[in-house]
């Protein structure tokens, strides 16, 4: 007779399975994980733990899915089917579990793009940080909450949950990598706050520590972040050789799949449409595309669209229907600096009816992005 494994043994190397993923340890936590597998044959009836384990694998494949290329042929695992099936055990989340069971929700609805889903979640998951008592866990918590509130331009409480995260992470130095993306996150809202001289110190420190460890992944995105960061302050020349250093990076190392090279190649090609470089510029464009239709991304699939609407075809009334489209996915960021670019667009072209109609998109895109905080009351 097989001997039975006590729950609270397979409990243990659950926990340390998390550590390895959080700490995007990939081949550690990979065996770790085919190790618990084959002892939950073996495991005393334990319902709680067989859901830790299915929402720990979730948060596993979460990991993989930020960290490595897809291969040709091989797909992720189904997070829809793998949440409806946590769904389904519901009733029995409580505690700690419950708490898991939003966070990484969450995590699956940003990765989505769904970010009011998204939110919404992880305030269900804050409701429940009380059963949270390790300091690293505590630090993801505000990380991704950092992160979510940085993309829906919610500013000062980006960089609240920021200080929080970064607090804990310098601390601790096998928790480097999340240092560096809270650099990057702290430099974004600097850049949203147009203290461009603040966040580039924050973005050299990422580069340079990227460098120190070698990860290319982290390289390509430190670059991506500084050039987006020139960008705005105006230096087209600099950011654009930035853009192609990241996309190089991306596609000639591997080191990524097709989405994080997405906002590189868009960008490129926003700034030579900017210079008057079309025929460059098309290369860049076709290639977003490509890479967004790949992973069925409709919001860079409708930015990219956009760039042919108004810098080759001025096509004022398309580009209301992206607008719409975009306003429909709660995407009012992307609306105001997209209708902010067509106004000046207009202006330029002297077309002052047409540029004071885009302002006001840009106006009442950025209304709803202040009033941001109505949006995530459910």
């Amino acid at each position: 007779m097989a001997k039975i494994i006590p729950s609270s043994d397979i409990g243990v190397k659950i926990n340390k399975w998390y550590e390895l993923i959080r700490r995007f340890d990939s081949e550690q936590a990979e065996q770790l994980k085919q190790e618990i597998r084959t002892s939950l044959d073996s495991m005393e009836e334990d319902q709680n733990l067989l859901l830790y384990f299915s929402l720990m694998e979730f948060r596993h494949e979460v990991m993989l899915d930020y960290l490595k290329p897809l291969k040709e042929g091989k797909l992720r695992a189904n997070f829809s089917e793998l949440s409806k099936e946590i769904d389904e055990h519901q009733t029995h989340v409580t505690g700690m579990l419950e708490y898991y069971y939003h966070f990484f929700r969450g995590m699956y609805e940003f990765g989505r793009r769904e970010y009011i889903a998204a939110i919404s979640s992880y305030q269900k998951a804050e409701h429940k940080l009380s059963f949270v008592s390790d300091d690293i866990e505590r630090a993801e918590f505000h990380f991704k909450m950092s992160e979510i509130y940085y993309h829906m331009k919610q500013t000062h409480i980006s960089m609240h949950h920021a200080k929080l995260a970064l607090d804990v992470y310098i601390q601790h130095e096998l928790y480097a990598l999340r240092t560096i993306q809270c650099e990057f996150i702290v430099a974004g809202n600097y850049d949203d706050m147009r203290r461009h001289e603040k966040a580039l110190p924050h973005l050299e420190r990422a580069l340079a520590r990227s460098r120190d460890f070698q990860n290319v992944r982290f390289i390509a995105s430190s670059l991506f972040n500084m050039g987006n960061s020139y960008y705005r302050m105006g230096d087209l020349n600099r950011a654009l050789d930035l853009m192609k250093e990241s996309i190089s990076l991306f596609d000639q190392n591997q080191s990524d799949h097709l989405r994080r090279s997405i906002d590189p190649l868009y960008t490129a090609a926003q700034i030579l449409y900017k210079q008057g470089k079309n025929n460059e510029a098309l290369y860049y464009r076709e290639e977003c595309m490509k890479r967004a239709e790949a992973l069925q991304d409709d919001i860079h699939i409708q930015k990219t669209i956009f760039l042919e609407a108004l810098y080759l075809r001025q096509d004022a009334e398309h580009i209301k229907r992206i607008f719409h489209f975009l306003e429909s996915s709660y995407a009012y960021p992307d609306i105001e600096e997209l209708a902010l670019d067509t106004a000046k667009y207009y202006n330029e072209m002297e077309d002052y009816e047409k540029s004071s109609m885009f302002y006001g998109e840009a106006e009442h895109a950025r209304i709803y992005i202040q009033r941001g905080d109505c949006l995530y009351e459910f």
